[in-house]
């Protein structure tokens, strides 16, 4: 087909059998179990992925425990009396050979466990936020066109990081934690040896230390949540200021964004500080209780030690586990305290993340098997708020291969025509049928593989142009990408760029101009080959000339297609089989454009204004 003096090879055509047979075998994802909305299940879950390795882990962590507060010290203990038993002279150096040889090597078995367990958790974290990661981006880009259009986009990619890193942090705690415990449990085992008195004072005191800084702990978890929230707030406020930051320039309104940016942070701030205060006051409490421990052994030890009842050794012993379980339990007390932190972050972006999805398959769905591609909406009701109802009791048909376009004025139901026949939002009533499937009951991947939408606000990937282009069919070759890049008019500006074809667009395809996105757009839905071809104002960012070669190339991909078009330029709709008006939800006019345009209805009275050029860039949407 000549365009512009080139000649434009189509890319290797799909056959609507193929269609079918791809349509039929496209491999889904298991999203039937969705994630748990609950912190604990959720990274046990997670957690659980790793058996093996969590074992490994926590038994090293029991060793190093055994030895920190039971082996090493009982050793000391040995070698001291040893020492101090024994006459000054070769017999002392006779004493302490074996129990001293036996420390030493007892350092080497401890130091070679802790590595061990050092790399047993460098295996494990990784591979648990890996799984943390995914399993929160699965569900993610699952949630229904509702959750996307309430959420900024860095505010959901703030809170899915703030899960994966606040629950990594709180399982590494996890397995600090269970060795401290089993530290203390050895460190009781070991003063109970030495005398009842100092195991019954480290317990008491213990249970005191873990009681009050659990009463703070509540309040922490609170404030995190709090502050954690604001944050993702300020995250996304961030976002969504640098990716508008065209408007922000455009409109001159720099000292605005920082004066509302400014706002958020105060609220950042004030939260931030409540939160240490509490663990402010929760320290201060925990120093007092330390002082306390610290005298009450110490005046228990020296009275034992002048009534006889303890050795030098038992002394030393004593003293080597008493100093071992401040650091244990002081850094259990400081451990808390972020892991309360992150608990509050992971609860809160786990909240969101983690809500139901508005719209699932059914665990019967099968894939959709197209044969010609005929829809049909019957008594479909849809309510976009529970008090705003687009859609009551509509039926229309429109018949396999039939190129029916779509007017009216912005707000009267065409894009949500189509954004349910996709099934981006569930219905409040009735059914849509493709070739008498209901698509409520078909797997949704299936159903939109079937469907190519060129939309009239087209958003890339910040990626190469031929990424982008073959985002529309991955198995494609290049030779297939670069002729539906032709088609489309793409090679006319993809040829002037420095990398050409693996040029990165940038953010949302910023690097490239609204026309030139929009012409990468209709490429990957011409490369996609699919079906039912869904055009919403695909050429409205084109100048006249470019937007009249690329239509003799969407003309001939509809001609063996089930096409919707919603058009703001009517003269596009001349070649159209059929014309729904719409106004307020209902269709108020349905027949072939020449017959309404001789009409005295809606589209006749569109086409007279617009062909006066006096006000239907207001009337049309």
């Amino acid at each position: 087909m000549p365009v512009g003096g080139t000649i434009l090879v189509r890319p290797v055509q799909i056959s609507p059998s193929r269609v079918v047979r791809l349509a039929c075998s496209l491999p889904t994802e298991n999203i039937m179990t969705p994630i748990p909305a609950n912190l604990r299940q959720f990274l046990w879950d997670c957690a659980s992925t790793q058996k093996i390795t969590v074992s490994i882990a926590v038994c090293t962590g029991i060793i190093d425990a055994l030895f920190l507060n039971l082996l090493g010290p009982y050793c000391l203990k040995i070698i001291i009396d040893a020492i101090a038993s024994a006459p000054i002279g070769p017999s002392a150096t006779a004493a302490v050979l074996v129990p001293g040889t036996f420390y030493v090597l007892s350092w080497v078995v401890a130091s070679i466990n802790c590595r061990f367990h050092d790399w047993i958790r460098m295996r494990l974290l990784p591979a648990v936020r890996q799984t943390i990661i995914l399993q929160l981006f699965k569900h993610l880009k699952r949630h229904s066109t509702r959750m996307f259009q309430n959420n900024f986009a860095g505010d959901l990619s703030n809170k899915l990081f703030d899960v994966a890193d606040g629950g990594t942090t709180i399982l590494e705690r996890l397995d600090d934690a269970l060795a401290c415990c089993v530290s203390l449990v050895f460190a009781l085992l070991t003063m109970y040896l030495v005398h009842p008195a100092f195991a019954v004072i480290l317990l008491v005191w213990g249970s005191c230390f873990v009681g009050l800084s659990l009463r703070y702990l509540g309040n922490i978890s609170q404030r995190s949540f709090a502050y954690s929230q604001h944050n993702s707030l300020l995250v996304g406020r961030v976002v969504d200021s640098m990716g508008n930051i065209g408007n922000v320039r455009l409109f001159a309104r720099h000292a605005h964004e920082q004066a509302h940016l400014g706002q958020m942070v105060d609220t950042n701030v004030k939260d931030l500080r409540a939160l240490h205060w509490i663990v402010l006051k929760m320290r201060i409490v925990q120093d007092a209780l330390m002082i306390a421990f610290v005298c009450v052994l110490l005046v228990t030890a020296v009275y034992l030690f002048q009534t006889g009842s303890l050795t030098v050794g038992d002394f030393a012993m004593l003293m080597s586990v008493a100093v071992t379980s401040f650091q244990i339990i002081w850094y259990m007390a400081d451990q808390f305290v972020s892991s309360t932190e992150a608990w509050g972050k992971c609860e809160q972006g786990l909240s969101v993340i983690a809500a139901p999805h508005d719209v699932v398959d059914t665990p019967t769905a099968a894939p959709l098997c197209l044969k010609g591609g005929r829809i049909e909406f019957e008594d479909v009701k849809f309510l976009f708020q529970p008090d705003r109802p687009i859609f009551e009791d509509k039926s229309v048909i429109i018949e396999a291969g039939q190129k029916v376009g779509l007017v009216g004025a912005s707000g009267s139901g065409k894009s949500t025509f189509v954004n349910l026949i996709l099934r981006h939002f569930d219905l409040d009533g009735g059914r849509i049928l493709i070739d008498g499937q209901d698509i409520a009951k078909v797997t949704q991947d299936t159903l939109r593989s079937a469907i190519a939408m060129i939309a009239q606000d087209t958003s890339l990937f910040h990626r190469s142009l031929m990424e982008n282009i073959r985002y529309g069919r991955l198995d494609a070759t290049d030779d297939e990408v670069i002729a539906a890049a032709r088609l489309a008019c793409c090679d006319e500006f993809i040829e002037t760029l420095p990398d050409q074809y693996q040029t990165l667009v940038g953010d949302r395809g910023v690097k490239l101009s609204g026309g030139q996105r929009q012409r990468i757009s209709i490429a990957r839905a011409i490369l996609k080959d699919a079906p039912i071809l869904i055009l919403d104002e695909a050429t409205s960012a084109l100048d006249t000339h470019t937007e009249y070669q690329i239509q003799q190339a969407l003309h001939a991909l509809m001609d063996t297609r089930t096409t919707i078009v919603i058009a703001h330029r009517l003269s596009t709709l001349v070649e159209m089989d059929r014309i729904l008006v719409f106004r307020d939800g209902r269709i108020i006019e349905d027949g072939a454009p020449g017959v309404l345009a001789s009409g005295n209805g809606a589209f006749a009275e569109m086409w007279r204004l617009q062909a006066q050029g006096a006000g239907s860039d207001l009337m049309m949407a």
